[in-house]
């Protein structure tokens, strides 16, 4: 009778490895950088105190001045990176909450300003300053915003008002990915001096709008 073989423990190792593929690394993370090469949109977050500005009514004899608080209420923003590095600020979308002018700044009843609601007119591109491992970076770009914006009457209804446009608004951009692959994205947008007025009654001035977002991990 023939004996038979078994084979040798190396062969068998061998093998196994040639299977699984043992000898393939595993694939690399994605950076920032990685993944700005396609558009990423991201779900802004509610801020209360995310926007203010300085009002000025003017009631011919007396001129009442104040900063006012207000919030962002929800919206978009979108952003690409380009081969070069630069960044794309391609939408801003947001909704902001009401302006409420008491009536001792503007008598006898107060002024509200409703549904107001800020896009970016065109995309805006600047050079972005990454960090050594592509994980983070800051820019900051110029562009146009247009604004959508109502006055309530003294029946309770809203009354739509002409579009603004307010040029020149300067957007502060971070985004940056954090060790588990979450991106975060805050945009601060700052006009300064007299953007709006309404009337030659009510002069808005020094906006700063601050905008933020997470794009959870995939």
């Amino acid at each position: 009778m023939r004996a038979h073989t078994l084979p040798s423990l190396t062969l068998i190792a061998g093998l196994l490895l040639g299977c699984s593929g043992g000898d393939d690394a595993p694939p690399e993370a994605m950076t920032l950088r990685d993944r700005l090469q396609t558009e990423l949109s991201v779900n802004l977050e509610n801020d209360p105190d995310g926007v203010t500005v300085h009002s000025v009514v003017d009631l011919g004899t007396t001129q009442n001045e104040l900063d006012v608080l207000f919030g962002v209420s929800g919206g978009t923003m979108s952003l690409h990176t380009d081969a070069a590095g630069q960044i794309l600020l391609t939408e801003v979308d947001a909704d902001l909450s009401d302006i409420a002018i008491s009536p001792t700044a503007f008598p006898p009843d107060g002024l509200t300003i409703t549904d107001i609601h800020a896009m970016l007119e065109d995309p805006v591109v600047g050079p972005g300053d990454w960090s050594i491992d592509d994980q983070r970076v800051i820019a900051a770009v110029t562009g146009n915003l247009l604004v959508d914006w109502a006055v309530v009457q003294d029946t309770g209804e809203a009354l739509p008002l002409v579009q603004q446009r307010v040029e020149g608004v300067e957007f502060a951009i971070d985004a940056q990915q954090d060790d588990i692959g979450a991106i975060t994205v805050a945009v601060v947008a700052t006009r300064a001096g007299d953007f709006f007025t309404w009337s030659d009654l009510v002069t808005l001035s020094e906006l700063s709008v601050l905008l933020h977002g997470t794009l959870p991990v995939r």
